[in-house]
């Protein structure tokens, strides 16, 4: 558009010089029909005067003659008529002309910077409106007034307006989490604190050692807990603040399937509980993780099918090497989620209505991060027989 507006005044200045070269042209040639004109009544009165000099007068016009020239100029001056006249009489009409031409141009070129004038005007009432409305809170689209210098203005304030808008936005939103996630630890601390101060009172009373070691049990139940809480939420404050670095190594699932057993096999062993794995084959099924996140979430969802299943009662791990996907399926004989929870099992700090008793909702919620920032999936299902069922999509980067 402004490419089109500078070739438009191109062309109205290249008009105007042709109009002034016009102008000249037949300026010059009134000029010289002027003179011709005046030659020729010169001439017409030289020869009905002599007719018999027409031959010498004719060759005379021809043919410069210095001297008659001189002596023809002091007979002119002689009857004060000299050059100037001829001048003024010829020049008047091309400088009233040039004189016309250059008040029309001056008059353009008036409207024209009025007209400029007035859209520059225009342009910053504009820009300042919508300043004094974004100022105010208020997300207006930026009007345009035509197409001129001013649109590159125009576009970058829209631009900066637009992300300080974002980053308000983004600012309010981060402030309103880290106001509800300080809420939600202020009150996941609060119950074992408050449970660990209560043991404490209760354990300076104790009259006998039964009693001690009921109150020194429950206080390291709470302890127990808070330390979870602790771990977990140290682990979800370095994930969002994006200070880990995710590994990209080769992790063999079997092996991954093992550490994670062997970390919990004192809660699996406490149950009298089985764990299936299929297949057992080191080696077969590989994807490229960080080992150590990885063992956090997969032992998240084992731990969570272990206190939801019954004593005595079996946990499958099934994993396969899709076209897609690296999966790992774990299925446990519990009684499975209610419905209404199943959208919410990954929110931070959801307690489903079957929870367990010391459950603090974020084990799920810390899994589907950890997967999540290793380019993964995570989702749960009831299985049909009963029991719940975790299915995790490990994509290639």
């Amino acid at each position: 558009m402004r490419g089109r507006k500078v070739w438009n005044r191109n062309v109205i200045s290249g008009l105007l010089l042709l109009l002034i070269g016009v102008n000249i042209f037949l300026q010059v040639r009134w000029v010289k029909q002027m003179v011709f004109n005046q030659m020729a009544q010169v001439t017409g009165s030289m020869i009905r005067l002599q007719p018999e000099m027409k031959e010498e007068w004719m060759l005379n016009l021809k043919e410069r003659h210095e001297q008659d020239e001189i002596a023809g100029k002091q007979i002119l001056e002689e009857y004060g008529y000299t050059g100037e006249h001829i001048l003024q009489s010829s020049m008047m009409p091309l400088i009233g002309m040039i004189g016309v031409l250059v008040a029309a141009i001056m008059g353009l070129g008036y409207i024209h910077n009025k007209k400029l004038k007035k859209q520059t005007e225009q342009r910053i009432e504009v820009l300042n409106n919508y300043l004094k409305l974004a100022e105010q809170g208020k997300n207006k689209s930026l009007s345009s007034v035509g197409e001129n210098e001013f649109s590159i203005l125009e576009d970058s304030i829209y631009k900066t307006v637009g992300e300080l808008y974002q980053t308000k936005s983004e600012a309010l939103k981060a402030k309103e989490m880290l106001k509800n996630y300080i809420a939600d630890i202020a009150h996941q601390l609060k119950t074992p604190l408050t449970s660990i101060g209560m043991m404490c009172e209760l354990l300076e009373e104790a009259q006998d050692l039964e009693e001690m070691q009921v109150y020194g049990g429950q206080l390291h139940r709470q302890s127990e807990r808070l330390e979870s809480l602790v771990h977990a939420l140290l682990m979800f404050s370095k994930l969002e603040a994006n200070v880990v670095e995710m590994e990209r190594k080769s992790i063999d699932v079997y092996i991954l399937i093992l550490r994670v057993i062997e970390l919990l096999e004192p809660l699996i062993r406490s149950k009298n509980q089985s764990i299936e794995i299929t297949p057992e084959e080191e080696g077969t099924i590989i994807f490229q993780g960080d080992m150590k996140w990885s063992i956090e979430a997969l032992s998240n969802l084992l731990k969570n099918c272990i206190e939801h299943t019954p004593e005595e009662k079996k946990i499958s791990i099934h994993y396969e090497q899709t076209p897609l996907f690296t999966g790992i399926t774990i299925e446990d004989e519990g009684e499975g989620f209610l419905e209404e929870d199943i959208p919410y099992l990954f929110k931070r700090f959801y307690k489903g209505q079957n929870a367990t008793k010391d459950s603090i909702g974020i084990g799920l919620a810390l899994a589907q991060t950890i997967i999540d920032r290793q380019n993964g999936l995570i989702e749960v299902q009831n299985r049909a027989e009963g029991g719940a069922r975790f299915i995790i999509k490990m994509y290639p980067h």
